[in-house]
């Protein structure tokens, strides 16, 4: 086994985990390891991997905090925590925002893109262009975080959950004939 080896186990029971934390203990670095250990179980055992997360989070600020917030966001998704997951994403998207320097792939690991194309009409074009600048941000962002506003409203209204609901029992109906 390698001097690395110890924080890279695809597996995770009793055993691996009290070897683990032994080496973790005397180890310098404690958030690194935490983090890649994290990350090899996001998927297999994402409830030990959020532990080792919260463990690392607990230390402080470190430069890859954005990979782990990332690592976090597939764990909750592996786990079927959607909301966590939105949560967790957002986290390392706003700290790859104030760190530009330093990605992940929270802009298309999670999911696939889609490219579409918007028609604007000059006002809105130049008022979206005027907000991007002064945010700072990409108008693409932008107009992803209005989209991401205007979706979650939309999943808190209660007229639009009842239109949805009937729209759904309409399609079910269609299938069972």
């Amino acid at each position: 086994m390698g001097r690395d080896d110890w924080f890279r186990n695809n597996k995770w029971d009793a055993a691996t985990e009290t070897h683990f934390n032994e080496k973790l203990r005397r180890a310098r670095d404690k958030a690194q390891p935490l983090r890649i250990q994290a990350g090899y179980l996001v998927n297999t055992n994402p409830k030990a991997a959020l532990a080792l997360l919260d463990r690392y989070f607990a230390l402080g600020d470190h430069l890859d905090i954005a990979q782990a917030f990332l690592d976090q966001a597939e764990a909750h998704l592996t786990l079927g925590a959607q909301e966590e997951a939105l949560r967790s994403l957002e986290n390392a998207l706003q700290r790859e925002r104030e760190f530009p320097n330093v990605k992940t792939q929270a802009n298309g690991a999670m999911k696939p893109i889609k490219a579409m194309t918007i028609r604007l009409s000059e006002e809105q074009a130049d008022a979206l262009e005027t907000v991007a600048a002064v945010e700072s941000m990409p108008v693409s962002e932008v107009i992803r975080a209005a989209i991401a506003e205007h979706i979650d409203s939309r999943k808190k209204d209660p007229a639009f959950q009842d239109g949805l609901k009937e729209r759904l029992e309409r399609a079910r109906r269609l299938l069972r004939k």
